[in-house]
């Protein structure tokens, strides 16, 4: 019982932090303490905040994601923020205004349980194959499913030109790679709550 008030505690202080981090436009801090709540308890609430706070950074794709992931998450007792429907509107809005095109990672074979990392995502983000609108500019993606090998490509994306990228995995019968998360917690971190709660 008091490892559940102290995380139920420290789950407050960081979303308290997270939200007056946001009030001060320190999106950057902001996203990391709402990460650090989300890793104690993943919520609907969470991924909408980083989704914004991405999208006042003018990172369009991360934002595309998080509020996706908002989305998925949301349920009666996880309801989506109010303002939901008008930050995607903003971001969709933001989109077509500056042409960036649709990018579909597909990656075979299907049903790998893949998830797929961009150079330019934060090294805790990833996310299973699907459209992702992505800025003009060289990429490297990397792919990592359960026992497959790890695949790593460059990629160059032209303004206004949506692409379809697939993303051939071969079978790796020696190894066990474990798929990315999407923010989720370093070893150390979980460690530490483990730790603190013990």
């Amino acid at each position: 019982m008091t490892c559940a008030v102290a995380r139920a505690d420290q789950l407050g202080d960081l979303e308290a932090q997270g939200e007056d981090l946001a009030k001060r436009s320190e999106y950057t801090r902001a996203i990391e303490a709402f990460k650090q709540a989300d890793r104690i308890a993943p919520r609907a609430n969470h991924a909408c905040m980083i989704g914004l706070a991405y999208l006042r950074r003018e990172l369009w794709s991360q934002a595309e994601v998080w509020l996706s992931i908002c989305e998925q998450r949301v349920n009666a007792s996880d309801p989506a923020p109010s303002w939901i429907d008008e930050a995607e509107h903003q971001l969709g809005s933001k989109l077509s205004d500056a042409q960036i095109p649709a990018i579909t990672f597909v990656v075979t074979p299907p049903g790998a349980n893949a998830r797929i990392a961009l150079s330019t995502f934060a090294s805790d983000e990833s996310f299973p194959p699907r459209t992702v609108h992505l800025a003009a500019g060289t990429y490297v993606v990397e792919v990592r499913a359960p026992g497959y090998h790890a695949l790593t490509r460059e990629i160059t994306i032209r303004a206004g030109e949506p692409v379809t990228v697939t993303l051939a995995l071969e079978p790796d019968a020696a190894a066990k790679p474990s798929p990315l998360p999407i923010a989720a917690p370093a070893p150390h971190a979980t460690r530490a709550v483990v730790l603190a709660c013990s």
